[in-house]
């Protein structure tokens, strides 16, 4: 079994890492976080500023979103929320 604990200390240059991982906690999954915020693929890859290779490889599940990127979308889906987007 992984030491998750060691995963969020390597995350580094942070102050609390697991301020980090309790932010991110929760981000929902590329594909759902794109489909709530209405966004079509092009115009996920683009918010994020990643390629549609790497939203095929984090969909496929060959690849995971970084702990920032996860803490973005988190963001980002709170603020539409609040905003009254979504």
């Amino acid at each position: 079994m992984e030491n998750h604990k060691k995963h969020v200390n390597d995350w580094g240059g942070y102050s609390n890492s697991d301020d980090l991982a309790r932010r991110a906690a929760g981000c929902p999954f590329a594909r759902e976080a794109k489909d709530i915020l209405y966004l079509s693929e092009a115009q996920f890859c683009k918010l994020l500023d990643i390629s549609f290779a790497t939203y095929m490889a984090w969909v496929s599940g060959e690849k995971e979103m970084s702990i920032n990127q996860r803490i973005f979308l988190k963001e980002a889906i709170r603020i539409a929320r609040e905003k009254g987007f979504i």
